[in-house]
């Protein structure tokens, strides 16, 4: 348990986007894109998120850095990563999530694949 409720980090989650550094989400789309050693880059990002909470972090940055994802999300709160699972089923469904898996090991909830 960490002290914070999927409630009050539903409640913070607007906040938390409005301050979020949109610039920084650019640069890392186009590094991430940019070609390394004269190859391009991989199409795919895998991203891991450490103390995930909600997922709310990925429901923001995910659209921001397009092209297929894989993340995965780590937190020592078994309670935060039930409600993040049960939150990016319904967010995964509306943005086109090919899969969310459920825990993979005590406190990582599994891949959650993006196209």
């Amino acid at each position: 348990m960490s002290g914070f409720s999927a409630e009050w980090l539903a409640r913070r989650e607007p906040h938390d986007a409005a301050a979020r550094a949109t610039e920084l989400a650019g640069l890392l789309r186009t590094s991430s894109s940019a070609t390394r050693n004269g190859e391009p880059a991989r199409a795919s990002r895998a991203i891991v998120d450490l103390g995930a909470g909600s997922g709310a972090n990925l429901r923001w940055l995910a659209a921001r850095l397009g092209g297929e994802q894989a993340w995965l999300l780590v937190d020592h709160d078994a309670g935060l990563l039930a409600a993040a699972e049960n939150a990016l089923l319904r967010w995964g469904t509306a943005h086109g999530a090919s899969s969310v898996r459920g825990p993979a090991h005590d406190g990582e909830l599994g891949e959650i694949v993006l196209a």
